[in-house]
């Protein structure tokens, strides 16, 4: 997915959960895309799960539901594991062999 359409996304996001899309015609051009990459683009966010509708009254695409969309890397809350403070300590004393002779 690249940064662009990333970009895109976040920016539609934003302006529905804003309710303020406008009409599918103006929506397209605030973002400067033809109406129909529009329609695809909701499409693809509603397969990916996003509960997109439209009202005709408010002229305004809406989320149906509580909630945002999120196309990125998210950073845990916890800390990473750091292997190198999971491996077992060795001795720091020199350890001698006897040879078999």
């Amino acid at each position: 997915m690249s940064q662009r359409l990333i970009k895109r996304i976040e920016a539609v996001d934003f302006l529905i959960s804003a309710r303020k899309t406008g009409t599918p015609t103006s929506f397209a051009r605030r973002l400067n895309i033809s109406e129909r990459a529009l329609y695809r683009l909701l499409e693809e966010m509603k397969e990916l799960g996003a509960p997109i509708s439209y009202c005709k009254l408010r002229r305004s695409y809406y989320y149906t539901e509580e909630g945002r969309f999120y196309a990125g890397f998210k950073k845990s809350v916890s800390p990473v594991r750091s292997y190198a403070t999971e491996l077992p300590v060795i001795s720091q004393e020199p350890v001698f062999y006897e040879s078999m002779a």
